[in-house]
Parts: C-alpha cells; sequence; structure tokens
C-alpha cells in the first residue's frame, strides 16, 4: 500500500523525536512490564490465588475513587501551547494533592463497607494500605508532564523504569519472609515512594499550594471531556472485574486477575508505549488534516504488525506457561488465558484512535467510544452471569464487547481520517494471513511435543519465523507495503517517514 506524501511545513526534528520517543517508550513499557511479570511469576509461585484476590479488592476500591477525581488536568497541560503551560503548575499540583488526600480519607474510612460489598471482610487492611498509593500520587512534581509534553522520553524512561524496579526489589524478598498478601502490598506502595522520588529528580519543582479559579476553568473546559470519559473508560475497563470480585470467590477473582494482567500486559503495553507518542504528535500536526491521516495509516500499521502475533503467541503458549511457571493451583487459568489472548487483540486494534481523537482535540469522541463499550460490556456480562458464572464467560463477554467497540473504531477512523475500507484491507488482511499460518504451524508442533518448558520455547521461535516469512512472500510477491511502511520507521532518513516529513 502507498502512502502520499505530504508536503513539509514543520519543524524537521519533530520525525527524530518522535521516532526515538516511540523506542524509548516502548522499551520502557517493556522493561516494566518484564519486571512487573518477573514479580508476578515468582509470587504467585510463592502466594496463592486468593491473596491476589485481595489485592484486586484494594486496587479497585482506591481505583473506583481516582477515577471519580480524574478531571484532566494533566491531559489539558500538555494540550496547552508550551508558553503558557506554566503559568498553570502551582493551581494543577494543587488539585491534584488535594484530589489524592481526599482519596485516602474516603478509602481508609470506608474500607469496612467496602469489603463488605466485595465479601472478602478480610480485603479491610489491604485496602486501607492501598489507600496510601494516590496520596503519594497527588504529591508527584507537576512538571513531569513536560517529560511528554516535550517528548523528552529519555528521562521518561528513567522515570518509568524506576518505579518498575520496586515491586521486584521489595515484593519478592518479602514474599519469601512474610509468605502472604502484605509482600504484593508493600511493593505496591513502595513503587509509588520511588516515582514520587524521581519526579522531583528528573523535574525538580517547589510545591505551592496556590488556586487560581480561572486558570482551573481553563484547564477544565479541554478536561471535563476526560473527566466523563475517565469515568466511562473506568467502567468500561472493570467493570468485568467488578463482576468477579462482587459474585466469584477471592481464589477464583485471584485466577481471573492474574489472567487478565498476564494477556493484556503484553499486547496493551506495546499499544499504550506508541500511544503516549502518538498523542502529542498528532496534536502537534492536528492543523494538516492530509498528515494526520498519511501519520495515522502508518503508526496503525506498524501497531498492528507487533501486536497480532504478541496476542497469538500469548494464547497459543498459555498451558505450557502455567504448567511452567506457575504450577497446578493456576491450572484453572488456562482456559481463562486464552479467552482473554483474544480480547487483549480486539483491545489492542483500537487503541490508535484514542490518541487520535486527543491529539486532534476531540475527546469527546473518546467518550463516546468508552460509552458504547460500557453498554456492550454490561449487556453482555449479564447474559453470561446468570447462566454461566466462571471466568471463562465473563472473558467471553469481555472479547465481545471489545469486538463491537473495534468496528465503531472503524467506522470513525474512516469518517474522521478519510482512510476507506481498501486502506484497512491492505493493513490489517495480511496480517490475518500471517497469523493463520502461524496457527497452523504452531498446532502442528504442539501435536508432536509434549507440553513443557520446551515446547514454550519451540512455540515461540516457530510462531515467530512462520509469521515474518509470510509477511515477506506476501510483501514481495503482492507488493502490499505494509513492511515498506515499517522499513520507514526504522529509517528516518527516508522520504517516506512517520509523519511525513523529512
Amino acid at each position: 500500500m502507498a502512502v502520499e506524501e505530504q508536503s513539509n511545513t514543520t519543524s524537521p526534528s519533530l520525525t527524530s523525536l518522535v521516532l526515538k520517543g516511540g523506542a524509548w517508550m516502548l522499551a520502557a513499557r517493556l522493561i516494566c512490564r518484564g519486571f512487573g511479570v518477573l514479580a508476578t511469576i515468582i509470587l504467585a509461585r510463592l502466594l496463592s490465588p486468593a491473596e491476589f484476590g485481595l489485592v484486586a479488592v484494594g486496587m479497585l476500591s482506591v481505583s473506583l475513587l481516582k477515577v471519580f477525581t480524574e478531571v484532566g488536568i494533566l491531559q489539558a497541560l500538555i494540550k496547552e501551547s508550551s508558553e503558557n503551560t506554566s503559568k498553570f503548575l502551582d493551581t494543577a499540583w494543587t488539585v491534584e494533592a488535594l484530589r489524592g488526600t481526599v482519596i485516602f480519607l474516603l478509602v481508609f474510612y470506608s474500607a469496612p463497607w467496602i469489603a463488605a460489598f466485595f465479601n472478602a471482610m478480610e480485603a479491610v487492611g489491604v485496602i486501607r494500605a492501598l489507600a496510601v498509593v494516590p496520596f503519594l500520587h497527588g504529591l508527584t512534581s507537576i512538571r513531569i508532564i513536560y517529560l511528554q509534553k516535550e517528548l523528552n522520553f529519555r528521562k521518561q524512561f528513567f522515570y518509568e523504569v524506576s518505579a518498575s524496579l520496586a515491586p521486584v526489589l521489595v515484593s519478592i524478598p518479602l514474599a519469601f519472609l512474610l509468605k502472604n498478601v502484605w509482600a504484593i502490598v508493600i511493593g505496591t506502595i513502595s513503587a509509588e515512594i520511588v516515582r514520587l522520588i524521581v519526579s522531583y529528580c528528573l523535574m525538580p519543582y517547589i510545591p505551592r499550594i496556590r488556586f487560581d479559579f480561572s486558570h482551573f476553568l481553563r484547564l477544565f473546559r479541554f478536561g471535563k471531556w476526560i473527566f466523563l470519559g475517565s469515568i466511562i473508560s473506568y467502567f468500561a475497563m472493570e467493570l468485568d472485574t467488578f463482576y468477579a470480585a462482587r459474585l466469584l470467590d477471592t481464589k477464583t477473582l485471584g485466577i481471573y486477575v492474574l489472567a487478565f494482567g498476564l494477556t493484556n500486559t503484553p499486547v496493551i503495553e506495546v499499544a499504550k508505549s506508541l500511544g503516549k507518542v502518538f498523542f502529542p504528535a498528532f496534536a502537534k500536526i492536528s492543523h494538516d488534516p492530509a498528515r494526520v491521516r498519511s501519520a495515522f495509516i502508518k503508526s496503525t500499521s506498524v501497531l498492528y504488525l507487533l501486536i497480532v502475533p504478541i496476542s497469538i503467541s500469548v494464547y497459543m503458549v498459555s498451558e505450557d506457561f502455567v504448567i511452567v511457571f506457575l504450577g497446578e493451583e493456576w491450572f484453572e487459568m488456562i482456559s481463562v488465558m486464552q479467552v482473554l489472548a483474544l480480547a487483549a487483540l480486539t483491545r489492542g486494534l483500537g487503541v490508535p484512535t484514542g490518541s487520535l481523537f486527543n491529539g486532534l482535540g476531540k475527546p469527546k469522541l473518546s467518550f463516546y467510544n468508552n460509552l458504547i463499550r460500557l453498554i456492550a460490556l454490561a449487556v453482555f456480562l449479564n447474559m453470561v452471569v446468570f447462566w454461566l458464572l466462571t471466568p471463562v464467560w465473563i472473558g467471553v463477554a469481555v472479547l465481545a464487547a471489545n469486538s463491537a467497540l473495534l468496528m465503531q473504531f472503524i467506522y470513525q477512523t474512516v469518517r474522521y481520517t478519510n482512510i476507506n475500507l481498501a486502506d484497512w484491507s491492505f493493513m490489517i488482511l495480511p496480517l490475518i494471513a500471517a497469523a493463520i499460518i502461524m496457527v497452523i504451524s504452531v498446532i502442528t508442533l504442539s501435536y508432536y511435543v509434549r507440553p513443557g518448558f520446551i515446547r514454550l520455547l519451540l512455540i515461540l521461535v516457530t510462531g515467530a519465523c512462520s509469521y515474518l516469512t509470510t509477511l515477506f512472500v506476501l510483501n514481495k510477491f503482492f507488493k502490499l507495503g505494509i513492511l515498506d511502511i515499517y522499513y520507514s520507521l526504522l529509517k528516518p532518513n527516508l522520504k517516506s517517514n512517520f509523519f511525513g516529513m523529512q
């Protein structure tokens, strides 16, 4: 597929910044989640599914209040022009600090009622301890937003990675000593403490409690849709976990939550790492619809090129992964992981549109999309919970809701970026063909090799080779162009680069 070139009308440094930023953020997310997965595997070996369920109840309690107090201040600061941002910092920090304090107090004192709602009274102490997390987060240096705003992703890399080390260095030793849920809780709090300290080291700021209503109102004009969208988005993404926490026991909840994390992490983190780059970059070229269209096609093509094989690989290795790394206590998680791997793929395919709409100053569209997903998820969940109340069928409901929303995403991108269905075919069909060959190759291999570590490695190697080989063959004989887009990103000196600029 050939994507037409656009005129060069902005700073030539933007392309290199975006490309380097994408690499730094992708590396940061992969390292962070790599540490997270490592810690999770070790903790799952040492702790029971029920203890993971208790932590899930605590995090749900905190995140619920966080989302109801999200007013979109940070996103609005990123959208503001650089010369105006500094005058809003004190007001923004004050709002965030007050927000964190209110959440801490509400969660701490309402912990018994929250635990009773989830039928997990043993979670009261966990809920109260985790209430410290949003309080610490609210005190973070407000100037940290400049790292994303100015595409300074090298420092952003250090900021993200430093905090991800805490659960590994703290939770794992404590798990050997304590052998209970508090190893995870203390590790989570320590990560936020590290994040707080590093934020002031990287972006020094003297906190001032100062509130200017006019400044707040200006930020809130943009942030109101972020506020409404964050509420809808939260329930759209967490409603399944709420159902599981309310209706399942803590052991089954722990199985579902861990399966969700392991399957979504590799796909969504890749998508979000690139999305963090796409948002400010789309904002910078939002005045030029033709270049936005070209950039969206290229960015989406590369994202899909990565997440399709990742999702298929997670699906195919689920059985071997649980057998090798987690043990008998987690065998029930195998089928849950397989369903949620497909759900993660359908979710990841829609990630670029959120960055696009926010970058174009249309957060309202993201709000409506999340509302559609919430309604679809509620409908599908209520269809399954009364007859088939198991983690697998909750995952099926998530997959169905994600698939419905993906259709909406395709419609909106066609409408707002002038992309036609032929463009989508050129982006998606080669990947579908490669994925089919990949699955056939892996199934054939699995038939002859017993489950275990060797088969896990062979699945990964065989899947990667068959996927890439199929794409190279299709690209060579049918000139589809999807790999050409990928090459243009690896070689920013080429005329055909990420944002249509030299």
